[in-house]
C-alpha cells in the first residue's frame, strides 16, 4: 500500500462512526448495525490510491444512478 500523505480521511462509508446501519431484510422495517469493513471499524482509512480509487468509483456509480 502506498500512501499518497501522511494523514487519514473519515471513511465515508460508515462516517467516522466504525459501523453501519443497513435494512435487515427486504420489507425495510427494521435496520440493523453492522460493523464497517471499509475502514475495519476504526472510522478512518488511511490516504492512499487504492482508498481514493475505491472513493471515486462509488461515486461514479451514484453519479450514474441519479442520472438515470
Amino acid at each position: 500500500m502506498v500512501t499518497l500523505t501522511e494523514g487519514k480521511l473519515i471513511c465515508p462509508k460508515c462516517y467516522g462512526n466504525g459501523f453501519r446501519r443497513v435494512w435487515k431484510d427486504a420489507d425495510e422495517k427494521v435496520m440493523i448495525e453492522i460493523d464497517c469493513a471499509f475502514c475495519n471499524n476504526q472510522g478512518e482509512v488511511p490516504i492512499t490510491k487504492d482508498t481514493l480509487r475505491a472513493i471515486k468509483e462509488e461515486n461514479d456509480e451514484v453519479t450514474k444512478k441519479t442520472k438515470n
